[in-house]
């Protein structure tokens, strides 16, 4: 037995239940019948609450049930039923949910569906009347009724913010206005029995007041969402475990009970985690097995269960090329806005396949990858034909703020984004003459974005018109930059040109300084070599004037010398005086002895050498022979000079007795006596 055709997977994930599975639809009966009961009296509902409320789920689930069910007393059981979502245009949105063959428009084989659209956008845009007479024309049968759900009605104040203050898109604003005038009109008439639901995050409550008697019809009629109890939120758990034919230990049951907590946006989450829980069950469990706390834990529990289902479909796509066309879907289909409040942004597919620049194919492919029934994360839900009119949107505001890669893509978007409406504004203001061009490093960081993103026009026509007057903008403010920079080159090579011929001319003049200085160097070193050579030959000849005047002085000293020893015996006193000449002349050996000689034979030595008080006892010459040294019995000795023929300063002292002997020392500077 097939175990997967005996247990369908109960849980839709994401996306919100469908008018068709009310019997999966649990915990919220309460919160219908009161939708029932304000719908009846108001004709004009707006059920309002927190992203992840279930909104959504409560209508489509839980009203329109209950509606074609007949439970709203008055108003029987024959609805016709318009479902649409504003989008960027919403009065189109609204034509084509009322053309649809089970509400006011013909059959789907007509050949004149194309007319029927534009009639009725017509009618709609004629009057503040126009959705009451679409009605009027659509001639309903007695007992029949017409209900208009806007489904996400905040995605119109997203239209109308992107169009103030775009003079492009003044007349999208006034279509928002029209819009809700259309809405508005069609709950109070009694012409024909038409009623309107809307369904509207909380966090927009106050951007209602943009609009001329909106907030007073919210605030008559409005539901806001209340948070589930512990127990209601356990029969929407056991409800469809039931109906799907298994069953569930408690223990899990506490455990998902406790993780959703008090957090409404964590109910979307919780489905999506019980879908993923119920498959890995399915192909994992064993006999009679119920779902348990491990088959909860196998697929990453609420804190990553989306998150890493989101990355496991990425990753299972076949190449590169597929994974880049998800990325840019997902950035098309999600939108941060400017107060990063996440917004749903549903595109259809042919528009989608523009925006990815890739083939419808390959888009195609990526779509049924992320919206398989057991994933869930792209709408409309599996097995309905992809058309190219056919919307493609995410299943749910919370895959934005849980799925960490579709995260990154966000914020990337909006800075992407940012940088072309920024861009697209500098035309505007260019071609009106207000603004020059760019410069760097804006325009670089520009160019840098244009060459990353690869912006077309269809992905352009999101944020901002005039994409081709941006483009050329840009283009325009490159090609200044550029023949700025060819200029500021050529202007430099110039001046390099003319610093490298000034400094050829400065080296040519360096070069010849320098051979100059070389010739004076050459002189210079010529003439202080003849000057070296002149001085030279004078050293020489002052040395040959020089010798020839010792040997001169040699000469006379030995001839004075001789002239002693003739006059030793007979006149003393001259032998003496021609001693100390001769000696005084050149110390040669001769003159030296000679005068020793003379001392030894005056025996009136003291008559001579007059500054002793006795009798010469002793004579030594110094090895330069220019002391005398002259010892005597008064125990002094005094130095001579041989030049002066004078003592030098006073007797030296030192001895009680007679000094007989003395002698200078070989280096002539020390005297031993």
């Amino acid at each position: 037995m097939n175990e997967r055709a005996d247990h369908f997977n109960p849980f839709p994930g994401l996306r919100p239940f469908g008018p068709d599975e009310d019997y999966l639809f649990f915990g919220r009966e309460d919160q219908t019948d009161e939708l029932l009961r304000r719908l009846r009296l108001h004709r004009f509902l707006a059920v309002v609450g927190s992203s992840g409320s279930g909104k959504s789920s409560l209508v489509r689930a839980g009203l329109l049930p209950a509606l074609h069910g007949g439970f709203m007393a008055g108003a029987g059981s024959r609805w016709r039923v318009a479902l649409m979502r504003p989008g960027r245009q919403p009065i189109r949105a609204l034509a084509q949910a009322l053309n649809a063959p089970d509400v006011c428009g013909p059959p789907e084989d007509d050949e004149n569906l194309a007319l029927w659209h534009t009639l009725t956008e017509t009618t709609l845009r004629r009057s503040a009347l126009g959705l009451v007479e679409v009605a009027e024309q659509a001639r309903l049968p007695a007992g029949e009724n017409l209900l208009v759900v806007v489904d996400q009605f905040e995605e119109l104040f997203r239209f109308k913010d992107r169009a103030r203050g775009d003079p492009h898109q003044e007349e999208a604003g006034d279509e928002a206005a029209a819009f809700v005038k259309l809405l508005l009109e069609a709950a109070r008439t009694d012409r024909v029995p038409l009623y309107v639901v809307l369904t509207m995050r909380s966090d927009f409550l106050g951007d209602c007041s943009q609009f001329r008697d909106l907030p007073e019809a919210i605030n008559d009629a409005q539901f806001l969402v209340p948070r589930m109890t512990r127990a209601q939120r356990r029969r929407a758990i056991e409800g469809p475990v039931a109906v799907g034919g298994a069953r569930m230990t408690p223990r899990l049951m506490q455990r998902l009970l406790n993780d959703v907590g008090d957090n409404p946006d964590q109910l979307p989450i919780l489905q999506h985690a019980l879908m993923r829980t119920w498959e890995h069950w399915l192909d994992h469990h064993r006999a009679d097995e119920p779902l348990d706390v491990p088959h909860y834990e196998a697929i990453g529990t609420m804190g990553r269960a989306l998150s890493e289902h989101g990355d496991e479909v990425y990753r299972e796509l076949p190449d590169d090329e597929h994974r880049a066309v998800a990325e840019r879907m997902f950035k098309r289909l999600t939108d941060r806005g400017v107060d990063a409040r996440g917004l749903r942004r549903p595109t259809r597919l042919a528009k989608l396949s523009a925006v990815c620049r890739a083939e419808t194919e390959t888009v195609q492919a990526v779509i049924e990858a992320f919206r398989r029934p057991d994933r869930s994360l792209l709408m409309p839900p599996a097995g309905t034909p992809l058309e190219p009119e056919t919307v493609i949107d995410i299943s749910h505001e919370s895959l934005m703020r849980v799925w960490e890669r579709l995260k990154a893509w966000a914020d990337e978007e909006a800075e992407s984004a940012q940088t072309y409406r920024r861009l697209a504004e500098a035309a505007a203001l260019h071609a009106e003459g207000r603004l020059s061009l760019w410069e760097d490093p804006e325009l670089q960081l520009a160019l840098a974005w244009r060459a990353d993103n690869r912006p077309t026009a269809d992905w352009a026509a999101i944020y901002h018109e005039g994409f081709e007057q941006a483009m050329a903008f840009l283009d325009d403010s490159q090609r200044a930059r550029d023949q700025e920079r060819l200029e500021k080159e050529a202007r430099r090579r110039r001046e390099l040109e003319q610093a490298q011929a000034l400094a050829r001319e400065q080296q040519q003049r360096a070069q010849e300084q320098a051979a100059a200085a070389r010739r004076l160097r050459r002189r210079l070193v010529l003439t202080f070599a003849l000057a070296l050579i002149a001085v030279g030959a004078a050293l020489v000849a002052l040395g040959f004037f020089f010798s020839a005047k010792k040997q001169e002085r040699l000469s006379d000293s030995r001839r004075l010398a001789t002239q002693v020893l003739q006059h030793l015996e007979n006149q003393h006193d001259l032998a003496l005086l021609l001693g100390v000449e001769a000696v005084g002349t050149a110390p040669t050996e001769e003159a030296r002895s000679s005068l020793l000689s003379a001392l030894e034979h005056n025996s009136h030595l003291e008559a001579f050498l007059h500054q002793h008080h006795g009798a010469v006892t002793s004579v030594a010459f110094s090895p330069a022979d220019s002391l005398l040294a002259s010892a005597s019995r008064d125990s002094t000795i005094i130095l001579w000079d041989l030049k002066t023929n004078r003592p030098l300063g006073s007797p030296l002292r030192g001895h009680t007795h007679a000094v007989t002997t003395h002698a200078f020392s070989p280096g002539g500077d020390t005297l031993a006596s």
